[in-house]
Order: structure tokens, then sequence, then C-alpha cells
């Protein structure tokens, strides 16, 4: 039997912080978007002036360029703001997993590192978001602490955010009109600006995954923790589970108390300390015999 633990704070909800990421990535969402659009503007007036088949000009494309350096400042500095809310968010949802399920699975160190990796970037945050969203649901029957469901919605985000981060990659690689894009042979500069209209609009849709799947992740994380700490008594790994995880107990019939039964008392006028009387009955007292 494992003592009882004593009294700790449980964990806190990310409600307020899970809003926050949802209005920021829907900002992402349209800053995206835009992004697409002038990637694909330009793209139209390059093939139109390596193919001859319109009447775009060189001014047309300096304007072009223009547009498409311009939503890319944009984007990348909201991208850094709405980046380090995100970082925050998904630390504090690792945290209180943790505190629901245990230690497990890459954990909150990993919810900030797994962002600063090379190419990894692009896989571990949806693996540590995954595996934390196991442990914030009801474990499976029979299955340990980390058994649960985990939600579907991070597979789909992270396959959009990483194949859209690697095709908008690609304007690294161009330049502008002012180098002649550092001396790309215009079929790759067409190439890459197709390439960055796709990123743009794969990273619309991550964004918009984005935003869904921190919601319906924190709700359903603040809903677990109700339901374990709904006492407010932090209970351990290894200690016996709060009511939440098993099956209700009977509760005790409605009323007072009843009484302890009488016990037995020395016959009236005896001296303190004497005995108590025979289960027969109590008997008049004498003085003991010498």
């Amino acid at each position: 039997m494992v003592a009882a633990a004593p009294y700790t704070a449980p964990p806190t909800p990310a409600d307020g912080l899970g809003i926050a990421v949802a209005i920021l990535l829907g900002i992402m969402a349209l800053l995206a978007l835009v992004v697409a659009g002038t990637q694909f503007n330009e793209y139209t007036v390059v093939d139109d002036i390596i193919t001859t088949s319109g009447d775009s000009s060189i001014g047309d494309l300096i304007d072009a360029d223009d547009a498409r350096a311009g939503a890319l400042g944009f984007f990348y500095l909201a991208y850094a703001a709405t980046g380090i809310v995100f970082v925050i968010w998904q630390y504090r949802h690792s945290r209180n997993a943790e505190a629901l399920a245990g230690p497990g699975g890459l954990g909150p160190a990993w919810a900030i590192a797994g962002w600063f990796i090379p190419l990894a970037a692009l896989v571990l945050p949806g693996i540590e978001i995954y595996q934390s969203s196991q442990a914030s649901s009801p474990p499976a029957p029979g299955g340990g602490p980390r058994s649960g469901k985990g939600n579907g919605l991070v597979i789909a985000w992270i396959v959009a955010f990483a194949l859209g981060g690697l095709a908008l990659s690609g304007n690294f690689w161009l330049g502008t009109m002012d180098d002649g894009f550092s001396s790309t042979d215009p079929d790759n500069v067409r190439t890459l600006l197709l390439l960055g209209s796709v990123g743009g609009l794969l990273l619309t849709v991550a964004a918009i995954l984005g935003a869904i799947m921190v919601q319906s992740l924190t709700k359903n994380q603040t809903r677990r923790i109700r339901e374990v700490f709904g006492g407010g008594m932090f209970v351990p790994w290894g200690a016996q589970p709060p009511p939440a995880w098993g099956p209700a107990q009977p509760a005790a019939p409605w009323g007072p108390a009843p009484a302890p039964p009488p016990q037995a008392q020395p016959p009236w006028g005896a001296p303190p300390g004497a005995p108590p009387p025979p289960p027969g009955g109590p008997a008049p007292w004498h003085p003991p015999t010498q």
C-alpha cells in the first residue's frame, strides 16, 4: 500500500495559451495565403518572359519580386512571434501530460529542443505533441498511463507543416532581381517560385489545422485534468488511483452516525476502579472480604 501523497496543486490548464495560439495561427494562415499568391504571381510573370507568350515586362517582374519579398518578410516576422507563443503552449501541454501520466516519451524538454534541431524540427514537435495527447487521454483498458488515444490532427498538421516548409525553403536559394536571382537559371527560378506557391498553400492548411489541433488538445487535456484532479488532491503515479479512474463507490446512507454500544459500568455506589458487573447483570456491591 503506497502512503498517501501530500497535497500539491493540480496542473494548470493551458486554455488561455491555447486561445492565443489559435488566434496567431489564424493570422499566419492569412499571411501564408498571401505568400502563396505573390509566389504564383511572380511565377506567371517569369513564365511570360521566358516563353514570350505574354506581355509581361521587366518592370512587371520587379514589382512582382518586390511583392514576394514583402510578403515573405511579414510572414517570417509573424512566424517568429507565433512560434514563441506556440512553444510556450506546447511546453505547458507537455508538463500537464507528464503530471497526468508520469514521465515518458520525449517529455517537456523536447517541446522546446525539438524546434532547434535542423531538419528534425520538421518531425520532432509532432512526435512530442502526439505523445502528450496520448498521456492526456483516458488510458486504454488494461494499458499503461500513456496508452490513451492520440489525436490524429497532430499527424495531419505536422505533415502539412513539414511539406510546406520544405517547399517554401526554395526561396532561400532564390535571390532578388538586384542580383539576377543569384544567377539561377530562369527555368529553375520558375520552378522554385511554383514550389514556393505550393508551399504557401500547404502552410495555410497547416496553420488552419494547427489552430484546430491546439484548441482540441487543450480542451481534451483540461477535461482530463478536471476528471483526475477534480478534488484538488495530487496523487502520484503508483499511489491509489483517484475515484475518476475506477468504478464509482456507493455513497453512505444519509443520516446521523449510529451511537456506539453502551459499555458496562461498575454498580452504583462502587468505589472508583471497581470491576464491571458480570454478564448476567449488575450485582449489589459488597466490600471485599479480608
